[in-house]
């Protein structure tokens, strides 16, 4: 028969290897790019690809051109990612689990804790 103590102790143990996990939460990733509201961050792991990427960008620049009459200013490579709640979405992707997640602040000597 288990003691006080020994329950104790095991409930213990129980309580800090839970602490101990780490969040699979996308901005604490490596992979995630930060935008306005972290809502809207995107994921490096998952670009959005086009079969011909310059063609696309002419297209849709033109497009923009004709219905707007203005030039818009060159935009930065974020934009050809998914965001994160596309990739968390998405079985083939990160899943809800957060398959392909690494903490940004990975510690490889504090390799134990990893679960």
């Amino acid at each position: 028969m288990m003691t006080f103590n020994t329950m104790f102790f095991i409930l213990m143990c129980l309580g800090l290897i839970e602490a101990l996990k780490k969040s699979r939460i996308c901005a604490n990733c490596r992979y995630f790019i930060s935008q306005n509201h972290a809502i809207y961050g995107k994921c490096l792991l998952f670009p959005k690809k086009y079969e011909n990427v310059n063609e696309y960008k002419k297209q849709r620049e033109l497009i923009e051109f004709l219905v707007t009459g203005y030039e818009k200013p060159k935009e930065n490579k974020q934009s050809e990612y998914y965001f994160c709640s596309t990739a968390r979405d998405s079985e083939n992707m990160c899943g809800k689990e957060g398959k392909l997640f690494e903490n940004k602040n990975y510690n490889p000597h504090d390799k134990w804790l990893d679960f």
